[in-house]
């Protein structure tokens, strides 16, 4: 077993539903929110484009040959479940009085064309919106909505997905060869290595958090973001009113994406970082002298206008989350996946 476990805390007791997940495309279904209306002119054009069991990077090659431009010039807000069916914005540079071509591919339609005065960039997009059927249901029907309600009211820890990691967490196993200097790869794997290493700390940080119960608390030291935004601030002084308005889910305790610059956490809050880095501290050196800044996650996410339709063995789940967080990590709270998540 791998000495980088993906074997994280769950917040809420085992649950008594199992079901089969991802048994065809279909069954996970991702609509990017961008959060902003196409200008509708300038020279970039934006494509809502729908694929179905196909990575974001093998769309992004496919409409670059069939418009006749570089992939690396194609702009896109983030990478979609290739075992899914999705539908995300991608943006390309065209001239203005060139006319917008009509293209398609195998797996992959586009839904919509608009022109856009600039391109598109990673992580800029609200969120996505999920339509999730699970199939198969084993366990009592009124047992899974008491836990889709407590999963509604209280949210659910903001892990990252175990596709972040790679098969068994090896990407960050090639993290730590590379930073030890016992690997060389190209620069997009490296990106990819770095991404997962940081990820995986965060993740073993909320498994803290989630084991003492402070997942969704204030402890000493903790910094805070405001729900829906990326304002950070703190640490704060825990007072009635702090306390106040994490029960009411406007702010959110936050974790820490290692790299260079200063953790914030104070007392109890870096305690716990503290204790991440005792036993991995050579991933956090290795982000540091990669030039990784630091950055920080909401350790609580709330699923959005959560709602459910349960028929026999079968539930379909609607629901939305902000940009960077999992479905698959609230699928996890809610019922045992035969083939397992992580």
């Amino acid at each position: 077993m791998s000495q980088y476990s993906l074997d994280f805390s769950r917040a809420y007791p085992p649950s008594a539903s199992s079901a089969v997940f991802k048994q065809v495309p279909e069954d996970f279904h991702v609509t990017e929110e961008l959060g902003f209306e196409p200008s509708g002119s300038g020279e970039h054009v934006f494509l809502f484009v729908q694929k179905k069991s196909l990575t974001t990077e093998r769309l992004v090659d496919d409409i670059a040959r069939a418009m006749g431009v570089k992939s690396r010039d194609i702009g896109f807000c983030g990478l979609k479940d290739k075992h899914a069916v999705t539908e995300q914005w991608l943006s390309i540079p065209w001239p203005i009085k060139k006319e917008i071509p009509q293209i398609a591919g195998q797996s992959w339609k586009v839904l919509q064309a608009l022109r856009h005065d600039r391109k598109l960039k990673r992580g800029i997009h609200q969120g996505n919106h999920f339509v999730i059927t699970l199939k198969h249901i084993v366990g009592d029907a009124a047992a899974l909505e008491k836990r889709l309600s407590l999963i509604r009211d209280n949210g659910f820890p903001n892990y990252f997905g175990e596709q972040r990691f790679g098969r068994e967490g090896n990407n960050v196993i090639k993290a730590a060869a590379l930073f030890a200097g016992e690997l060389r790869c190209k620069p997009f794997q490296r990106s990819m290595y770095y991404s997962a290493s940081r990820s995986w700390l965060f993740n073993c940080y909320l498994s803290l958090r989630v084991t003492q119960g402070t997942w969704d608390k204030a402890i000493a030291g903790d910094c805070f973001n405001l729900d829906g935004s990326n304002a950070l601030f703190g640490p704060e002084v825990l007072t009635t009113d702090l306390e106040h308005r994490i029960a009411a889910h406007d702010i959110h305790p936050v974790g820490i994406l290692p790299g260079q610059g200063d953790v914030r956490m104070r007392d109890a809050a870096q305690a716990i970082y503290h204790q991440v880095l005792q036993q991995y501290g050579s991933l956090n050196q290795g982000l540091i002298d990669a030039g990784i800044k630091i950055a920080w996650r909401p350790l609580r996410v709330m699923a959005k206008s959560l709602n459910w339709k349960i028929a026999g063995d079968t539930c379909e789940i609607y629901f939305s989350l902000p940009a960077g967080s999992y479905a698959t990590a609230l699928i996890r709270e809610l019922v045992t996946i035969d083939e397992v998540i992580w």
